[in-house]
């Protein structure tokens, strides 16, 4: 989702994806409390990849326990992909592209709009959680400015045709009068009690990310409008309330140990119903360390874990996804044990992609 090339471009420093001259903790099994990481798994290297990432996995199991990933690659065509497989080759079933309804909105490349997860309501109604890029001179605007957005979309039939509902969230960066554009990534997202909560980063005018915030509406509502064709409100968390506009507000930082202009939610969450925590990925751009941060709220975040270090990479577009029968079918809770995929992408050539994958067990 043409991830901020000024942060990739902040500390080049071309050394490709090798290791460190120190021993890399995270090559090998790894015990954090109940948490057990396995040693990082390489599935693909960039020569077998089918496309370059560009949105974390959204994924489904299907009736057979394997799983399909839905993948949005706006770089080159068809853009949207679909491939089924299991745990150590997720990618083995072609399937055919799923198709993409507008709905009006930016259809003109390379405006365009990621799909990043998916809300399982039925075996054919399905939410998707899209980030949408409004790029210049696409969307009009009286100057150079690209404008991104978080929005909701809608499958009837189980994932092979979507349709584009609206825009939920943006950053106050859409409404200034400079040049570029402000990043709003995303979309991990959460169900919490009553509420569907939404992860995104906070960037000002500068596209310098100023907070990873979280914005949210009820469950109940976002699936009501969705029945026809609407989106509901969300608002944004802001020290303590929940009352910022989720477009024209600001939402406050709820990551411990945030790098301003580096931490980004070009990432994933889930629910670990074994852990009893909620889960979420925080990647660190030219920094090169994937974190994995654990809640019990979906608010207050803490003990970070070191997924992954890889100098010369970023880690955009990890994904949580569980295999078995603990996990829900779209993996945003997960179980006992499930799995976090990792595109390790060099910061020298945004085409380049090798996937790795932890096997994580909760002891």
């Amino acid at each position: 989702m043409n991830y901020n090339i000024i942060n990739i471009l902040v500390s080049i420093i071309l050394l490709g994806c090798v290791k460190s001259s120190h021993t890399n903790p995270v090559e090998s099994d790894s015990i954090y409390g109940k948490i057990s990481m396995g040693k990082l798994n390489l599935l693909y290297s960039n020569s077998v990849m089918p496309y370059t990432m560009d949105a974390s996995w959204a994924t489904l199991r299907n009736s057979d326990s394997s799983i399909t990933f839905f993948e949005t690659a706006m770089g080159t065509l068809p853009y949207y992909y679909r491939y089924s497989g299991t745990a150590s080759d997720p990618l083995n079933k072609v399937l055919l592209p799923f198709k993409w309804d507008y709905n009006g909105f930016n259809n003109h490349w390379p405006s365009g709009c990621w799909i990043s997860n998916i809300y399982k309501i039925s075996t054919d109604t399905l939410l998707g959680f899209v980030h949408r890029e409004d790029l210049y001179p696409e969307n009009q605007n009286t100057v150079p400015r690209d404008r991104y957005f978080i929005g909701i979309a809608r499958s009837f039939d189980g994932g092979s045709n979507w349709k584009y509902l609206g825009d939920i969230m943006g950053i106050t960066g859409n409404l200034l009068t400079t040049t570029g554009g402000s990043n709003i990534a995303g979309v991990p997202y959460l169900v919490v009690g009553d509420f569907l909560y939404i992860y995104y980063d906070e960037r000002d005018q500068f596209n310098s990310t100023t907070a990873l915030s979280v914005g949210r509406a009820k469950l109940a509502d976002v699936i009501n409008a969705m029945r026809t064709d609407h989106v509901t409100t969300f608002v944004k968390f802001n020290n303590g309330n929940w009352t910022e506009n989720a477009f024209t507000g600001v939402g406050t930082n709820i990551i411990p140990n945030f790098l301003p202009g580096l931490s980004d939610f070009h990432s994933d969450a889930a629910y670990c119903s074994a852990l009893g925590m909620y889960l979420i990925t925080v990647q660190t751009g030219s920094n090169s360390i994937l974190y994995l941060y654990q809640s019990t709220d979906g608010v207050n975040w803490k003990n970070p874990i070191q997924l992954d270090y890889a100098p010369g990479c970023m880690q955009p577009y990890s994904s949580f996804v569980g295999f078995n029968s603990e996990a829900s079918d779209d993996s945003h809770i997960v179980g006992s044990v499930f799995y976090i995929y990792i595109d390790r992408k060099k910061l020298s050539d945004y085409n380049y992609d090798d996937m790795y994958s932890r096997k994580i067990t909760i002891q």
